[in-house]
């Protein structure tokens, strides 16, 4: 039976009903996700320029309510100026006549405040007809400030680096990639008797004597500016008055934030009178001097690695990670300078008067020996102390017992601390386990009670105090944690309290309120780095007058493995070494592989030598009396890693023990030591030296 009028006429209102509810559930979708894209003003306006929408990203970011602003012209968040000027209508015509308008400039809030945002207005078209336009801006004030602060202090920090250049006895000088002189300090005028702005574009070789010399110089750098190497040589110059001097030339590649070389800066010192000395202990001196500079060379290269690594973690946009960069680098410059020289000066003193003396035949010399070994230790640790900085320290992290650490080491603190400090712990029953390297959290622990010791002048109370604690998510979010439960260890004092001028700049490197000599500004630097390596966090907590907390917050250990209990030991015991132990040492630098055989050979093992991994692989297999293998990481073709996976292979009973003087290699993986790996950082002590090997080996006899 064919439908009826009527029928048809319902199913017509059912299908127009249907099609509503569709363009309703439409319309809600597209306004949910309008009004999700918070970061973004949507507003949209009709043919003349009258707002017809206005989303709440509008809304937050201008501060207008959309029923506020329906029906209005864009006028109103556009600055005096710019309306008088005519912008608004000028941006509604380039849109409709270009197809967009791209446009950044300042804007006006509610409240009348300006900011600074970028935005691209469109138009809105329906078949070819104009309905109105649409514009998008976003929020830029901040980025503009941040960059405006960036080029002021790129500027500070090329006034302290002239400043710098132009304090030190060297020549300095600055060239590009392509050995173009760039800059020359004032000394350089001293020398050539030209101004130094005369000098910039002229090539420095021309102030060496030997045509033959100055070929054979120039090609010498320029290969090691090819290979991306530091270069070093000892050259003859000729100064304005005719007269001949040696120097040490070196020059080093400054990176950007991606690696690549952008300019070298070069160095030249007088080395006149060490070139002319003669006999056997003038070669000796300038072996240990050339053993100086390489040590000099690797910390400058540390330097910079350390800075650019401090820039890239700080950055966001990349403009601002390179201000970043250059503000760091203001920051250390002056405090590395300072402590190198200073323990430079002890090391190559020391040697100077150890020359002076053994070449007229005096054999008192154990107190510049002392001097040198104390200048190559401060270096270490400030090498170390930096590395924890900028968190750059391999840690080897075990289950800690917080309360068994404190407690292990309350004596030695005690005795550190002095008779007129009062030291208290006040452990928390049932405490959590931590994960961390055990070393650090001594060192720690000894900085921060060390600082609140030199707070109390007259004596006074230090507790030492562990807990549990759970940090929420609004803390977490403020101080850039992650939510979750860590164990707090604080350490907290009766003195003289901090600023809060000086309490903003606590963790700076370099940065002490202490007397010249009485502190090094890296104290609370290295437990900075540490707390942050180690997924943690550090607060300080001060009133005036009345004493500071510095509370170390660590994450808490939920694994299965225990603490292991290790007692803190303030003196050295020598290892028991049977006369059958045989370590094979693995380096192919010639003069750490000579150093590192004599002092086992001073601890009482046999020892076999390898230039290479290749040539190890060849001993192991014709010397089965070999306990260990004392392997650098770093080598050309075959690395340490390398070697000890294929020795791993082939003779899994036999254990390897790592060295290295870089802290990124094929041993450490997200700033952590893999797992099972037993490392000894360079520079190593005799008696360092002799407790890992100890060690190794003991462990591998288990």
């Amino acid at each position: 039976m064919p439908s009826t009028p009527y029928s048809e006429l319902s199913k017509l209102r059912d299908e127009v009903a249907k099609l509503k509810a569709q363009l309703f559930q439409t319309q809600a979708h597209n306004r949910l996700v309008l009004d999700s894209a918070v970061d973004y003003a949507v507003i949209i306006a009709d043919a003349s320029g009258r707002i017809t929408d206005w989303s709440a990203g509008a809304q937050r970011i201008l501060g207008w309510t959309k029923q506020a602003m329906l029906g209005h012209p864009m006028h109103h968040f556009f600055t005096p100026e710019d309306r008088a000027n005519g912008i608004p209508e000028r941006e509604i015509g380039l849109a409709v006549s270009q197809g967009r308008a791209d446009d950044d400039r300042w804007h006006l809030r509610a409240d009348g405040e300006r900011f600074f945002a970028t935005s691209v207005m469109m138009p809105v078209l329906r078949e070819g007809s104009l309905l109105g336009v649409v514009k998008i801006l976003r929020d830029f004030t901040e980025r503009v400030e941040e960059a405006a602060r960036g080029q002021q202090q790129l500027q500070q920090l090329e006034t302290q680096f002239q400043q710098l250049a132009e304090s030190i006895p060297q020549l300095v000088w600055i060239s590009d990639t392509d050995d173009n002189d760039l800059y020359f300090n004032p000394q350089w005028h001293e020398f050539s008797g030209l101004q130094p702005i005369s000098l910039v574009g002229r090539a420095w070789q021309q102030f060496i004597t030997s045509p033959e010399e100055r070929a054979r110089i120039t090609l010498h750098r320029s290969q090691c500016m090819a290979e991306q190497t530091s270069w070093q040589d000892t050259v003859q110059l000729r100064n304005s008055e005719g007269v001949e001097k040696w120097f040490l030339c070196r020059a080093l590649p400054i990176r950007d934030h991606a690696g690549k070389i952008i300019r070298w800066f070069s160095t030249c010192t007088d080395v006149n009178a060490m070139h002319h000395q003669s006999g056997k202990f003038e070669q000796d001196a300038v072996n240990l001097r050339a053993d100086a500079v390489d040590r000099q060379d690797a910390l400058d290269t540390s330097q910079f690695d350390l800075n650019k690594s401090n820039v890239r973690r700080a950055a966001a946009e990349d403009q601002v990670r390179q201000l970043q960069k250059m503000e760091a680098v203001g920051q250390l410059t002056g405090g590395i300078a300072h402590d190198f020289n200073n323990m430079l000066t002890v090391i190559g003193g020391g040697l100077h008067l150890l020359q002076s003396r053994l070449a007229r035949q005096d054999y008192d010399v154990d107190k510049f020996i002392s001097l040198a070994m104390e200048g190559t230790t401060r270096a270490a640790q400030l090498t170390h102390r930096l590395l924890a900085f900028a968190r750059q320290q391999p840690l080897s992290p075990e289950p800690v017992d917080l309360n068994r650490l404190v407690s292990n080491l309350s004596s030695m603190l005690q005795r550190t601390l002095g008779s007129n400090i009062h030291l208290e712990f006040v452990g928390h029953a049932g405490l959590w386990t931590v994960y961390a390297d055990f070393s650090s959290l001594e060192q720690v622990l000894l900085n921060l009670s060390v600082n609140a010791r030199d707070a109390m002048n007259d004596g006074g109370r230090i507790t030492v105090e562990t807990g549990n604690v759970y940090v929420d998510d609004s803390y977490a979010q403020q101080e850039q944690l992650t939510p979750g439960h860590y164990v707090m260890i604080a350490v907290s004092d009766t003195g003289t309290g901090i600023t809060d001028e000086v309490l903003a700049r606590v963790f700076e490197p370099y940065f002490t309120t202490k007397g010249v000599g009485k502190g090094t500004g890296l104290g609370l630097a290295q437990v900075y780095g540490f707390a942050k390596q180690s997924h943690g966090h550090v607060k300080i907590y001060s009133e005036l007058d009345h004493g500071t907390s510095v509370k170390l917050y660590l994450p808490r250990y939920t694994g299965d493995a225990q603490p292991v209990e290790r007692q803190v030991v303030s003196t050295y015991l020598t290892p028991v070494v049977s006369s059958s132990e045989c370590v094979l040492v693995v380096e192919d630098d010639p003069k750490v592989r000579i150093v590192s055989l004599e002092m086992l050979k001073e601890l009482g093992y046999q020892v076999l030598e390898a230039e290479s991994g290749m040539a190890a692989l060849q001993l192991i297999e014709v010397h089965p009396e070999i306990t260990l293998i004392f392997t650098d990481v770093v080598m050309p073709e075959m690395t340490g890693r390398q070697l000890a996976d294929k020795v791993a292979h082939d003779h899994p009973e036999l254990p390897v023990l790592y060295t290295t003087g870089y802290t990124r290699n094929a041993i450490v993986h997200n700033e952590m030591l893999d797992r099972g790996v037993t490392l000894l950082p360079k520079p190593f002590t005799l008696r360092e030296l002799g407790t890992k090997v100890r060690q190794v080996i003991d462990h591998a006899r288990r």
